[in-house]
């Protein structure tokens, strides 16, 4: 496999730009720690990556901001920097992204939410490229995609995608459907994974309250908040998802690591 294709979309929030160049946003963010998170996850026997970002800078005008000048800026910014040696090319476009331009293998990382995900592992168009785009029905096509949320850096490094020698991409959407979590449309992912902590943690609140007669937060003088946060939760969930675990385990809290010291906890009189 020589060359592997990384593709961003929604790179730029010009709300936080600054002299042209918005190095606060979601760019700050790539350049210092997703750039070389994302490329570590492409195998060693991969030699080269090529890295396009796609955004058309839609608020451009409202904040006074020339497209090319800030393309200009953002393209030499890359080239100063220093990110994994197989990077034979990264470059940013202030356009929206052609999908009849994509090359494979790739992983595109949507953090402009243009797709939806469906099952099948296929992908459609978000609602609003839906009406831009009737033509061009991405069911057909083997896109590979993840949506991150532009706001939260944490989620965005953890174990989302697999990348096999030979370029083959596995994501975290993909192992969803595997599990059985996926049955219909889904418009985000984030949330859907967030569900099935969400329904973890209510099924620990439920122990909790059972065996301490109630469930107090860290601020009213419990310790309930501060032992679920201590938990990883959503890591240990990922981890089961790529170990091709099903619906059921993943959701049976009895089935993780951190049960036996959980009980534990609930037995001690010293956590209220």
């Amino acid at each position: 496999m020589a060359t592997f294709n990384i593709i961003t979309t929604g790179l730029i929030d010009v709300t936080r730009a600054k002299n042209d160049l918005p190095i606060f946003g979601l760019y700050h963010l790539w350049v210092n720690k997703l750039c070389d998170h994302f490329c570590s996850i492409v195998p060693l026997e991969i030699e080269n990556i090529n890295i396009s970002h796609y955004d058309p800078v839609v608020y451009a005008d409202k904040y006074n901001l020339n497209k090319n000048r800030l393309s200009d800026e953002i393209n030499k910014d890359l080239l100063s920097c220093t990110f994994d040696s197989r990077i034979r090319k990264q470059r940013f476009y202030p356009k929206e992204f052609d999908i009849s331009e994509l090359p494979y293998p790739h992983l595109i990382i949507d953090m402009a939410h243009i797709f939806n995900y469906m099952q099948g592992k296929t992908i459609g168009w978000s609602n609003h490229y839906d009406s831009k785009y009737p033509a061009i029905q991405l069911s057909s096509m083997p896109i590979k995609s993840i949506y991150i949320r532009w706001n939260d850096p944490v989620f965005a490094t953890k174990q989302l995608v697999c990348i096999t020698e030979c370029g083959y991409v596995i994501t975290y959407i993909d192992k969803l459907e595997d599990a059985g979590f996926i049955t219909d449309v889904v418009y985000d992912p984030v949330e859907l994974l967030f569900d099935i902590v969400k329904k973890i943690k209510i099924n620990l609140m439920s122990l909790w309250r059972k065996a301490k007669n109630s469930v107090k937060s860290t601020d009213a003088g419990g310790n309930f908040d501060e032992v679920i946060s201590s938990l990883p939760i959503i890591d240990l969930v990922l981890d089961k998802l790529f170990k091709n675990k099903q619906k059921e385990e993943i959701l049976d809290i009895t089935s993780y690591e951190f049960y036996d010291e959980y009980s534990r906890i609930l037995e001690d009189p010293t956590y209220i």
